[in-house]
């Protein structure tokens, strides 16, 4: 069974794919688990953590050159914070320099997604592990860390 190399000429039927069946959204193929601010949490993709406020889950890895600079890459981890019927996405790279947390809004209140290094923990923490927070007590733990 050869490459039937005229066969992308001819013309074919259309069909509606299904998204569903190709891309499942996550609730419908991962797993729940409970997690609680402050501590680090392992997870892979489909997975949703429910923190006290809100649902957590990671949605995949982006990579992107910049236009300046086409030897470099640089690798974004997407998470969608989920409270009802809101939905933020959020993510967190690591860019080029400092490793910083990424601050986001849900349910009217203000949280922090910490990878690689946490200042809640005070240390760094593996690859496949994030650490989420109430910004109030970043902000306490970090003002800690710098005296």
């Amino acid at each position: 069974m050869g490459f039937d190399f005229f066969g992308i000429f001819r013309k074919k039927e259309k069909r509606e794919l299904d998204k569903d069946y190709f891309f499942p959204p996550a609730w419908k193929k991962g797993s729940r688990k409970k997690a609680n601010y402050g501590e680090p949490v392992k997870f892979e993709s489909a997975e949703f953590f429910d923190f006290p406020d809100f649902s957590i889950t990671y949605t995949g890895r982006a990579e992107s050159t910049p236009s300046l600079n086409k030897g470099l890459l640089l690798q974004d981890w997407n998470f969608k914070a989920i409270a009802g019927k809101e939905e933020v996405e959020t993510g967190f790279s690591p860019g080029t320099g400092l490793i910083g947390p990424s601050f986001f809004k849900i349910a009217e209140k203000e949280f922090v997604l910490e990878m690689f290094h946490s200042e809640i923990l005070g240390k760094f923490i593996a690859h496949n592990l994030f650490v989420v927070s109430k910004k109030a007590d970043f902000l306490e733990a970090r003002s800690k860390h710098s005296k």
